[in-house]
């Protein structure tokens, strides 16, 4: 669950401007690290290819970090003898060369392991172009080098040559006493590079890049770079650059994140590395890298529906209830609202789209589209044209409500009515939506009979409502409208479990303690939540909020209002709780978070419970739970380590929903082939 919060992309840190093709510089720059002095000392000789070659006016933003010191600087070989100030140079019309010489002091935060990005400035840049470049690169012996370039000379331990004819969004630099792993097959070079030796942990990863990258190269098209290296940072980051990662010491090492958030990052060098996002339009490449990585995983395993649930949930809780906006307006992740548009809606927005082409279309048009824009920017609308193009068919309609829309559509079953014409069995249902223009839909609808037999058709709703019959051979058992969570919609109440991201997203939340002991734990919550509000009991007189969090085991009120109810979920024992009938005691430190939807004086309230016979540790906690979103209770041994159980209350049949005939048999869901 941590990860997640991280885990972003770098491309987000460089600025991109919304032109089909961008102008290219080439750089040959050389850098020496002295590790006595930890300074460096560098020359750029950079050649501008102008995408005009009668374009006279200058060049504007060319940039380097202030904290370096130009020692010389030319233009077509002419000296440039006033040195800018604060390193901003405006380069002269007409202009087709330029050198620069320059050092300093590496900053004593990343000394010795150096990351540099683009955008840090620590090479000559200059906004809107894209940049090839031949790097060499003078180090300590001890020390490892990486960038996105292909080797092309380590003849000494010590001197490191890189070139990258592919042109890039900037360059990339890692640099320091890493140690090295690497893995290579015939097709692909896996590297990892470790602060410490770790000889097992390699392994995992280097076997778990191959794979991906086989994987993904066999799905998407050719990978477009060298090679890919985790690269273990001190810094709990989770950052994909091209070629390489670039992930936290304390990230890499829980057990999940090699088949979850890693090969997210591989995933990244085809869609924002390999295929550049053009903003204007909106940032595409985390929904797409979001829906064939991380829910591919869970759809081979079964869970696809659980995921779509989840995304459907975190958006309407996170951003429906007044921060949401239109996928085509995400740049990049900075809170839970713009994440539960960018990657759940955006990887929504994939998903509807390969149901409505089919899984073969579906992937032509990613090739096609990853192989016309391989290393160029490309926008929404490239996408779109792509598949149009594949499919010969339009999606003007399609794109333009998932893209410039924000909201999503209300889905209802208004009516179902069996009947027997000349002995024939049959259903009719009415579907409705609300919104206005109403949104065009392809709402799939699945029928069950009395004989167990599994039908399902698809709606087409582009109005307000629309009517389908059913053909059956034995009357109808149950109708279920979108039972697989197939659209982005606004989910019925039954079909919304109650998990711990609704009590981070509300406005208001009252912390009641229940005992002395944490009294001060409520205050440091409150410090660190101030929109929160503190109360001694939940009947203050000054408390009109609908989402508490009860602190601690002694609580009467947890007591009573959990006892009383949803008794077929849990059960208050003298020893702890029985959780979907497994028994978790309150021994040690062990802490359950338990969050339900109660029905208290009349009125649904929101109740987080923290049941914990000891304060240690809670603060802390109760921000680790916001990574929990998904899950309605976790059990944890001590506050700061894992949860050993976590878990979601089934949904009950909402208003999507008739049922007919309660017993009828048994029926299975088929599973669809896998996409890749």
């Amino acid at each position: 669950m941590l990860v997640t919060h991280y885990l972003t992309f770098i491309l987000l840190l460089y600025p991109v401007v919304a032109t089909a093709v961008m102008p290219v510089l080439e750089h040959d720059l050389t850098l020496r690290f002295d590790s006595e002095k930890r300074s460096f000392t560098a020359r750029d000789h950079i050649v501008i290819h102008r995408s005009n070659t009668t374009e006279t006016a200058g060049l504007a933003n060319f940039w380097l970090n202030p904290s370096w010191n130009v020692t010389s600087l030319s233009f077509d070989g002419q000296t440039f003898t006033r040195l800018p100030i604060d390193n901003k140079f405006v380069v002269p019309e007409h202009t087709t060369e330029l050198e620069i010489s320059y050092g300093g002091k590496v900053d004593q935060t990343q000394w010795p392991y150096i990351v540099w990005l683009p955008g840090d400035g620590w090479y000559p840049e200059i906004e809107d172009y894209r940049v090839r470049f031949k790097l060499t690169l003078h180090v300590p012996t001890d020390w490892n080098a990486l960038t996105q370039g292909v080797p092309v000379d380590h003849t000494t331990k010590s001197r490191y040559v890189w070139n990258q004819q592919d042109p890039q969004q900037g360059i990339y630099l890692v640099a320091g006493p890493w140690h090295s792993y690497s893995k290579n097959t015939d097709e692909f070079r896996a590297g990892v590079m470790l602060i410490e030796p770790d000889g097992d942990l390699s392994s995992l990863y280097l076997d778990a890049t191959l794979k991906n990258l086989e994987r993904y190269s066999k799905a998407l098209g050719v990978y477009p770079y060298h090679s890919f290296t985790l690269v273990e940072n001190r810094r709990q980051t989770g950052w994909g650059m091209p070629g390489f990662t670039l992930i936290g010491s304390k990230v890499i090492r829980l057990p999940f994140i090699i088949n979850t958030s890693f090969p997210h990052e591989i995933l990244h060098n085809w869609w924002g590395n390999g295929v550049y996002v053009d903003r204007l339009e909106g940032n595409w490449s985390e929904g797409l890298t979001t829906y064939l990585s991380d829910y591919l995983t869970r759809e081979q395993r079964g869970r696809g529906r659980q995921y779509r649930l989840n995304a459907l949930i975190a958006w309407q809780d996170f951003a429906a209830q007044g921060s949401d906006f239109p996928l085509s307006q995400f740049v990049g992740r900075h809170d839970r609202a713009t994440q539960a548009v960018g990657y759940g809606k955006g990887m929504f927005l994939f998903h509807m789209l390969r149901r409505q082409l089919g899984d073969a279309t579906f992937l032509s048009g990613l090739r096609e589209f990853y192989d016309k824009f391989r290393f160029q920017h490309a926008r929404f609308s490239d996408i779109k044209h792509t598949f149009e193009r594949v499919c010969g068919c339009p999606l003007g309609g399609f794109f333009s409500q998932w893209l410039d829309r924000e909201g999503a559509p209300v889905v209802r079953l208004e009516s179902a009515r069996r009947l027997i014409e000349a002995g024939k069995h049959k259903l009719t249902i009415v579907l409705s939506q609300s919104g206005s223009p109403p949104w065009d839909l392809d709402v799939p609808v699945r029928v069950v009979d009395n004989s167990g037999e599994v039908m399902t058709r698809t709606v087409r709703l582009v109005d307000q409502s629309a009517s389908l019959t059913f053909q059956l051979h034995a009357p109808a058992a149950q109708v279920d409208v979108d039972p697989e969570i197939e659209l982005f919609r606004v989910l019925d109440e039954g079909e919304k479990p109650t998990t711990f991201s609704k009590v981070f997203a509300a406005k208001q939340v009252t912390v009641v303690a229940a005992e002395e002991s944490f009294v001060e734990v409520a205050k440091a919550i409150i410090q660190q939540h101030p929109q929160w509000e503190l109360a001694r009991h939940v009947a203050d007189e000054s408390t009109d909020s609908d989402v508490f969090i009860l602190l601690g085991w002694d609580h009467n009120t947890a007591t009573d209002w959990f006892s009383s109810q949803h008794v077929d979920r849990y059960r208050i024992t003298n020893e702890g709780l029985d959780i979907e009938g497994a028994p978790h005691t309150l021994s040690g430190g062990k802490v359950i978070a338990l969050v339900d939807t109660l029905d208290i004086e009349g009125g649904a309230k929101t109740v987080l419970w923290i049941a914990s016979k000891h304060a240690d540790g809670v603060v802390d906690l109760i921000s680790r739970l916001s990574h929990y979103g998904r899950y309605s209770y976790a059990v944890f041994n001590t506050p700061g380590e894992r949860a050993t159980a976590t878990g979601q209350w089934p949904t009950r049949a909402g208003s999507l929903s008739r049922v007919f005939n309660t017993r009828v048999p048994d029926f299975v869901v088929e599973p669809g082939s896998p996409l890749f």
